[in-house]
């Protein structure tokens, strides 16, 4: 077996041998894109070794946090490969929180090290001043030295290019991902080396299971877009790099540069959440967009109504691939090929998340944790080699999901005859009215169908008769006359009278997170008492 395109077994055990294997092999191609500079393997490997000598001066060790506050960079991934380099952990924290949110997440990370951009020093300065664990070393990645915070690039090259001595075991923690809270305060999922490295690994044994699954080589050319604070934006590049595959990085996603981008760097594979699509869709450049280069877009991170979906089909000259899983999971779990994909729709299996990797196991389980057979909905669990290590300093809440080897993710679903995988929902969001369990995502799937409904979630509302009744938040296609009244003469036809949304609230748009995951939580604080200002059909 190989670890990839020209790569035998064993060279890459770490996330730092990816760097080591190909700066070797290959260092005069481009590895890194962003913005007007392009970095070599060479160049970025001996970058890296500046870094690592002055992380470790610095003091840091095995085991400590290294945290990021900021957009994605060139600067994020050369600091990803030090900390991979010395042992030590990349956090990732969400440049969108508010100060007090940052301390939070840095008294629980405790990092040494902080790196961030200028355009959030006035939100890291405040968040330091409330922090119980400021970190010793202030790297800012895009301004020159002021007070305690030091030039990111002018300091890395201060140091030798030396490697470091020390090489982490593969099962050694190399992220701390903090889920994306949309519930409660975020946890720190712990990812190791080994669980990044197998995912490509094991890639490598698909074609054999499945002749349409797409692999990496090094002519690929992988959009970076998605923010590095999450998984998917460090597990896919690292996928790309680790075939000697180039990077092009965007410091956020904005879909004209994406569509120009695709064209200028003749972009292979990019992957998006079903926001990111359809902003893509919706955007006046799609027109005269080079899109030729494409060769497949991932997709996933939360339900893609069909007609999106069909629509990218059409609009998109590539394959697309579906992919489930989770933070705790280390990454996806399940996927659907692009042989699957139909540009009319007509195949059923569009709205299943897929079948599980030959390397997971994935079953339905009651609330007693028996098995259920195909058809039944139940909580997925998943057992798989790539599984987070736990919550960082919490294990109450890792025994809670971790029990015998499987992982509980929260989501309800169901196999079906074949094994393909189907989401219905959140565990927590399912509602119970007048003693039925109703799943949102099966309603949304149906209101999302009428032409003039652009977006849409449903929630459950406390109702003194029923429990909680079902409320669709509606946001129309510009210029939609859609009423209450219409959208349920449309559903009756389509779903029991029981699902029917007793509330129908109009709005322009859902909360997101980062990820593009809607905030149901934040739409159920908000109607709770009310309309708040919304417009509401009877």
């Amino acid at each position: 077996m190989r670890d990839g395109p020209g790569i035998p077994h064993g060279v890459i055990e770490t996330v730092g041998d990816i760097l080591t294997h190909h700066a070797r092999e290959r260092p005069d191609e481009p590895a890194i894109v962003f913005e007007e500079e392009t970095i070599t393997y060479g160049a970025l490997d001996e970058r890296v070794n500046r870094l690592a000598q002055g992380l470790l001066a610095a003091g840091v060790r095995p085991g400590d946090r290294i945290a990021h506050f900021g957009q994605n960079s060139a600067a994020y991934f050369e600091t990803l490969f030090a900390a991979a380099r010395i042992g030590a952990v990349m956090t990732g924290l969400n440049w969108r929180l508010a100060a007090a949110e940052l301390a939070t997440l840095l008294d629980d990370a405790r990092p040494p090290v902080l790196l961030y951009d200028r355009l959030f020093a006035s939100t890291v300065a405040e968040a330091l001043a409330a922090s119980e664990a400021a970190p010793q070393l202030l790297l800012v990645t895009d301004a020159d030295d002021e007070g305690r915070s030091r030039n990111f690039a002018r300091w890395r090259d201060a140091h030798p290019a030396r490697r470091p001595a020390h090489r982490p075991a593969p099962g050694d923690p190399l992220f701390l991902m903090y889920t994306s809270g949309t519930t409660g305060l975020p946890k720190g999922a712990l990812i190791s080396h080994e669980a990044v490295v197998l995912a490509r690994r094991f890639e490598n044994e698909m074609r054999a299971h499945d002749p349409a699954f797409p692999l990496w080589d090094p002519d690929h050319v992988q959009l970076v877009q998605a923010p590095v604070f999450h998984l998917t934006g460090n597990v896919w590049a690292m996928l790309a790099l680790y075939a000697g595959a180039r990077l092009v990085i965007h410091r956020r996603f904005e879909p004209g540069a994406v569509l120009e981008a695709i064209g200028r760097h003749r972009i292979t594979r990019m992957i998006l959440v079903p926001a990111m699509l359809h902003a893509l869709l919706s955007h006046p450049a799609l027109a005269e967009a080079d899109l030729s280069s494409l060769d497949c877009i991932y997709y996933g991170g939360s339900p893609t109504p069909l007609p999106l979906l069909t629509a990218a089909l059409r609009a998109f000259p590539c394959a697309f691939f579906q992919l489930y899983g989770m933070t705790e999971a280390g990454g996806s779990v399940s996927y659907l090929s692009p042989s699957e994909h139909d540009p009319e729709g007509r195949n059923p299996r569009m709205r299943s998340a897929g079948r599980a990797y030959p390397w997971v196991e994935i079953r339905i389980r009651d609330e007693a944790g028996r098995s259920l057979p195909p058809g039944e909905i139940g909580e997925i669990a998943v057992r798989t080699p790539t599984v987070m290590l736990g919550y960082a300093g919490r294990p109450e809440a890792t025994a809670a999901v971790l029990q015998d080897g499987w992982l509980l993710t929260g989501d309800a679903g169901y196999l079906d005859e074949d094994g393909f995988l189907y989401v219905v929902d959140r565990v927590r969001d399912m509602i119970i009215s007048g003693g039925e369990n109703i799943f949102p995502s099966e309603i949304e799937a149906v209101i999302a169908r009428h032409p003039a409904v652009r977006e849409v979630a449903v929630i459950g509302l406390p109702s003194p008769r029923w429990g909680e009744e079902v409320c669709a938040v509606v946001v129309r296609e510009d210029g939609a006359q859609l009423t209450a009244d219409a959208l349920e003469a449309f559903l009756r036809a389509r779903i029991a009278g029981y699902k029917l949304p007793r509330r129908v609230i109009f709005v322009d748009a859902l909360p997101r997170n980062a990820t593009g995951k809607v905030l149901r939580r934040v739409l159920k604080a908000r109607f709770a008492q009310g309309a708040s200002g919304a417009d509401e059909g009877a």
